[in-house]
């Protein structure tokens, strides 16, 4: 079941595998820059750079937009075995198969969010402060983004 990335180590199941824990770009595909058209391409391109992980961030679209770009990329991401997290639809990124979810300081906690999008799957969480990124450790984030 597991998918074999570029240097044919396996990727996925298990908290979507393990590689994605020495990965040194995250690729995040945002539509503040790029058009809806462009994220499957883009996610190869990123793939292809050596991106050890994808996101899906689409702040001020629709959630039937998000599920369709998710539908978009993960084919593209499973296919070269790199984990698809959507941002902020854990619900739709458990509907998709996704890898993983990213959740903000104002978005479900960790815990609810793997609750949605399941044990073996990545939970990552935004913080912006040395306190928040020790309450996201607290409550079992698997990586936190700092900005």
């Amino acid at each position: 079941m597991g998918e074999t990335g570029a240097a044919g180590q396996t990727c996925m199941p298990g908290r979507a595998g393990r590689l994605w824990r020495t990965a040194v770009l995250y690729g995040i595909l945002d539509t503040g820059y790029l058009a809806l058209e462009d994220f499957a391409a883009a996610a190869r391109d990123l793939a292809a750079g050596g991106a050890g992980l994808l996101q899906v961030r689409a702040k001020r679209e629709s959630p039937a937009v998000i599920e369709q770009l998710a539908r978009a990329v993960h084919p593209v991401a499973r296919a070269v075995g790199v984990p698809l997290i959507l941002n902020d639809f854990a619900e739709i990124a458990a509907e998709v198969g996704c890898e993983g979810v990213h959740v903000g300081q104002d978005d479900a906690s960790v815990a609810r969010a793997r609750d949605v999008v399941g044990a073996g799957k990545i939970v990552g969480k935004s913080t912006h402060s040395v306190a928040q990124a020790v309450a996201a450790q607290a409550e079992g984030a698997d990586y936190i983004g700092f900005g």
